[in-house]
């Protein structure tokens, strides 16, 4: 059986780079790149249509968190109607059947190289931002906006449901920066050290709405589910503190006899920040005393400062 092309997703990537050399041993480098993916695939129930499905909207709860304070309306959310509840027939095939979806990066880095004679530095800043548009394919697949349920969602809840309000999205550049140096000192001691920057963990609010705050908007209850999880925050728009952290290692290499022996003293975040690594995303309720309380509570962050002493032996 032949294999036909164009039928798995893919990506394309273009780059290009200039290198110049400053001095003798330093140079600098800049290079672009694009990436496009393609052939994107969608769920489709055949039984149902675009026309099957009644749109709403939910209001956030106030809080000073969420963008603008809260309180802000998103609408584009969609509800299968309920003489079409339990009508399924998926079929899986390509988002392009229903309209245009588009997914693109694209990056640029700016790096430099010196070697001197005890001296070395490396390092540079890399940014780039992601493009996604599915606007036409989640206008004409209503059902492609919603995911499965996720874990803390309970068994009267629909999954996550995305607003067509961010059905395009595009993300700040995201930068990072990291530099490795190392110097050699009287004695043969050697120091070197890292030092990098990269975003923090980006931010998102899923809340949960009760028929009770849907059925105004929707002139009805919600036709499968009690309640109805939303996302609150644009996906790509926020993101937690940024992660600095810098290292250091002190190295010292002996000679016994025929044996060569180097002892090292490694100090890891030296500086002993405590960036957010991993944070709780989920908004829950959006409704009583207790909305949002386990919003963005940390999960795990950058370990403490750790001092590591260590030999090695050569024979």
């Amino acid at each position: 059986m032949g294999v036909r092309f164009q039928n798995r997703p893919y990506n394309w990537e273009f780059s290009g780079a200039v290198q110049h050399e400053l001095f003798p041993r330093v140079s600098v480098n800049f290079a672009y790149f694009r990436r496009i993916y393609g052939n994107f695939s969608v769920t489709d129930n055949t039984l149902v249509g675009a026309q099957d499905y009644t749109s709403y909207c939910v209001t956030e709860p106030a809080d000073a968190r969420l963008p603008g304070g809260g309180s802000e309306r998103i609408c584009g959310l969609q509800d299968l109607n309920p003489n079409k509840v339990g009508q399924l027939d998926r079929v899986t095939t390509f988002a392009s059947n229903f309209g245009t979806q588009y997914e693109h990066w694209n990056g640029f880095d700016f790096t430099m190289n010196a070697r001197l004679a005890k001296l070395l530095l490396q390092g540079g800043v890399s940014t780039g931002r992601t493009f996604e548009d599915s606007c036409e394919v989640a206008a004409n697949v209503p059902e492609s906006n919603e995911v499965a349920q996720p874990p803390f969602a309970t068994g009267n809840s629909r999954g996550f449901v995305n607003s067509t309000l961010f059905c395009r999205t595009q993300s700040p550049f995201l930068t990072q920066l990291k530099l490795l140096g190392a110097y050699t000192l009287p004695y043969g001691i050697q120091l070197s050290g890292t030092f990098q920057s990269v975003p923090g963990p980006e931010v998102t609010a899923l809340g949960t709405f009760a028929n009770a705050q849907v059925a105004p908007s929707l002139g009805r209850n919600l036709s499968s589910a009690t309640t109805v999880n939303v996302a609150m925050v644009e996906p790509k728009t926020q993101y937690g503190e940024r992660l600095n952290q810098v290292d250091f290692r002190f190295a010292k290499k002996f000679t016994v006899n025929r044996s060569k022996l180097q002892a090292t003293v490694d100090l890891y975040n030296a500086l002993n920040g405590n960036a957010v690594l991993v944070q709780s995303n989920n908004y829950g309720a959006t409704a009583g005393a207790t909305a949002g309380s386990a919003w963005l509570r940390p999960q795990a962050i950058l370990p403490a400062r750790i001092v590591k002493f260590s030999v090695q032996a050569n024979f």
